[in-house]
């Protein structure tokens, strides 16, 4: 849907509804004919609701501008745009038992719950930082998909990372196998794979200036096999060529700085298949 245009015919019929009374007026005048009191207030009324319902438009154009934005799928060299939405998750409620936890212990207290967003709380309480909070879905995917979330940081700095993470999986001694697609409020970016909790493996680690700090970022990935493809908020950022892991489950990442109390939520996930 073309808001700029929808915009632009909107803004033409307000400026002819709020003419219309004067051009009346001035019609009167030419004839000679003088304005009753009664057409005097009925103006002035007119125009105080002009202006309130040009405001209040005004308004809800900015925000929705920005949500048409979100609603929208990238322009990819697969068409996603065709795929089937199997997913949408706006944790209203939790219905598809997404993983929720409280953890109080020595180094951390971590607080992972549903109240209409995915939040995560995290408080470090060391001085060395968090390594990662796994936040595993219900839904697998693999060979060819696309998923998306909108994600904020409420609370916390600017160089610890978050984001979505997929192909999630446990091994046989229970060690965490996964993908990563992480933005940071200092504007970078960062993709990334941990086979079983060693090290993360990096891909991508660079800046973007499509990140906008502090306000709702919406994720991308589309897979195609092997090959990854990332977006943020819509904008193609890079692509990855990687086989170590080729199916698993959908959920999401977060790190702490030392001593960094943090909150992130998450909104709005979908996941698209051919």
């Amino acid at each position: 849907m073309d808001w700029n245009a929808i915009s632009g015919i909107a803004g033409v019929i307000s400026v002819i509804i709020a003419l219309a009374p004067y051009v009346y007026a001035s019609w009167l005048k030419i004839r000679q004919k003088s304005l009753s009191p009664q057409l005097v207030q009925v103006m002035k009324l007119w125009g105080i609701i002009v202006i309130v319902f040009g405001l209040g438009f005004f308004l809800g154009q900015s925000n929705q501008t920005k949500r048409a934005e979100f609603s929208s799928l990238p322009k990819d060299p697969l068409p996603i745009s065709t795929w089937k939405l199997i997913y949408f998750g706006k944790f209203s409620r939790n219905d598809a038992k997404w993983y929720t936890y409280s953890w109080d212990g020595p180094k951390t207290t971590a607080k992972i719950f549903i109240e209409k967003r995915y939040r995560i709380e995290v408080q470090d309480h060391s001085n060395l930082g968090f390594g990662g909070t796994y936040e595993q879905g219900v839904f697998t995917i693999e060979n060819q998909f696309y998923v998306e979330v909108e994600t904020q940081k409420l609370r916390g700095g600017d160089t610890s990372g978050f984001g979505l993470m997929f192909h999630f999986n446990k091994n046989d001694n229970r060690e965490n196998n996964f993908y990563c697609f992480e933005i940071r409020n200092d504007q970078t970016f960062s993709v990334f794979v941990i086979e079983n909790d060693k090290e993360p493996v990096f891909f991508l680690d660079m800046p973007s200036n499509v990140i906008i700090p502090g306000e709702v970022n919406k994720l991308g990935v589309v897979g195609d096999n092997d090959k990854y493809r990332f977006y943020i908020n819509n904008q193609y950022v890079g692509e990855i060529l990687d086989t170590r892991l080729s199916d698993g489950f959908v959920g999401f990442w977060n790190t702490n700085e030392p001593n960094e109390n943090v909150v992130i939520e998450f909104d709005n996930i979908r996941i698209y298949k051919p």
